[in-house]
């Protein structure tokens, strides 16, 4: 048996990690995008449309054994917004449709908008996920059963998943519902420990720097330190955009997936990745990982139904994929690229201001609120002190130079998303 090397092409969409019997046992997982139904995607699932919005999808859908999504958004009636930076997000309670008829099996809660409308609504959003029989995990009572690994069976595999947030808001605690946060030196010992009681063992993170097409230093080191604890993949989302993918060691690191279904309250432009992301299928056997395909999609039509790709549409998106991949595998280019996106991003971090008395108005507090968010997400806080080393080494102006490139990298631009841009 002969394991993929480091440096891996993805350029035809379509990997093989490892060659086995055919007499081996195996699954087949389908893992999506951030999944939140706003606009016209949550009117168009109230008036019984989900069905229409994934049929382009279903062959896929269908040809899986589990389903997985990430459910960007409680599901509730509550109006009951925390103080946070960021929008409150919410989906009326009808959405779950769209779950049910996608066939979807897991829902991935940590998240940074889980807890947007506090405590209660957490646990809506579980009773109904149960009531639908729709598993999932990343959320809890409190932190120790959001933690929890959800453990399942399918195909004679013993298959456990553990979902983590970055630290922004609507986090548990011990004593509130909320989001399964990420503690790398806690979640490693927590990989090890399900992993040995596991044939398989996939590690969900939300977490990254949102529209940035390179993950981060931290990120890749964060992951690759999971994928040596134990899991036999890594799967990440939150940045809205597509990120590469990088095999370590055999073990596949999917560093995000992009939007799946996230409808946005403005004009759309097919060409920002807002509107575009990929699935991944995985093809498991006990232990490792034997086969990766990518699948595109976009929602840039008409801001509801979820397209698939055309042939060249999805040849250029392979290609665009192998690029970023090869980027992100390449830890000097990748370090340049993230300092580049430190030095564009940084400045308006820094220009936060301390007030003397945070709670002297609303308008205050809430710089206090966005002030700690700098401080507790680690994606912002790596921001930070990438910027502020960068001016300590006077070379902000030096490590600007790839922002050019790294909006070049912002923009979906494939023959799918320029027929819709010319209104075909």
């Amino acid at each position: 048996m002969k394991s993929a090397k480091a440096t891996q092409t993805f350029a035809t969409g379509a990997v093989i990690l490892k060659k086995v019997s055919s007499r081996t046992k195996s699954v087949e997982i389908l893992f999506t995008g951030d999944f939140c139904p706003r606009y016209r995607a949550q009117l168009a699932i109230l008036e019984g449309k989900s069905a229409e919005m994934l049929s382009e999808i279903k062959d896929v859908l269908d040809s899986c054994d589990l389903r997985v999504v990430n459910l960007e958004a409680p599901l509730t009636n509550a109006n009951t917004p925390i103080k946070k930076s960021g929008p409150n997000l919410k989906a009326d309670p009808g959405c779950v449709d769209f779950l049910k008829k996608g066939s979807f099996d897991i829902a991935l809660l940590a998240n940074n908008h889980i807890g947007d409308h506090g405590a209660k609504p957490v646990t809506e959003t579980m009773e109904i996920l149960k009531k639908n029989k729709i598993r999932f995990c990343g959320a809890g009572k409190n932190l120790a059963e959001a933690r929890k690994a959800l453990s399942i069976k399918k195909n004679d595999l013993r298959i456990s998943i553990l979902n983590y947030a970055e630290n922004e808001f609507g986090g548990a605690n011990a004593n509130k519902p909320g989001a399964s946060t990420l503690d790398p030196l806690e979640n490693i010992k927590e990989i090890r420990e399900v992993s040995y009681k596991s044939d398989i063992t996939i590690v969900t993170i939300h977490g990254g720097n949102e529209q940035n097409p390179i993950p981060s230093p931290r990120m890749r080191k964060t992951y690759k330190a999971f994928a040596d604890a134990g899991a036999t993949a890594v799967v990440a989302m939150h940045t809205h955009c597509p990120q590469g993918i990088e095999i370590h060691n055999g073990v596949p690191i999917i560093y995000s997936l992009g939007n799946f279904q996230f409808d946005w309250d403005r004009e759309i432009d097919p060409f920002n990745f807002w509107w575009t992301g990929y699935s991944v299928k995985l093809k498991f056997a006990a232990g490792s990982v034997l086969s990766l395909e990518i699948i595109p999609t976009t929602f840039a039509g008409d801001g509801v139904r979820l397209k698939r790709f055309d042939k060249k549409s999805a040849g250029e998106f392979f290609k665009y994929i192998d690029k970023l991949s090869k980027i992100t595998a390449d830890d000097k280019k990748s370090l340049a690229f993230w300092e580049a996106w430190a030095a564009q991003g940084g400045y308006r971090g820094s220009m936060t201001a301390w007030p003397e008395d945070p709670y002297s108005d609303d308008a205050t507090f809430q710089r206090m609120v966005t002030l700690r968010n700098l401080f507790t997400c680690e994606a912002h806080c790596e921001l930070m002190n990438t910027y502020l080393r960068l001016v300590e080494e006077r070379r902000v102006e030096e490590a600007s130079r790839l922002i050019p490139e790294i909006q070049k990298l912002q923009k979906a631009d494939f023959e799918i998303t320029r027929k819709i841009k010319q209104g075909g």
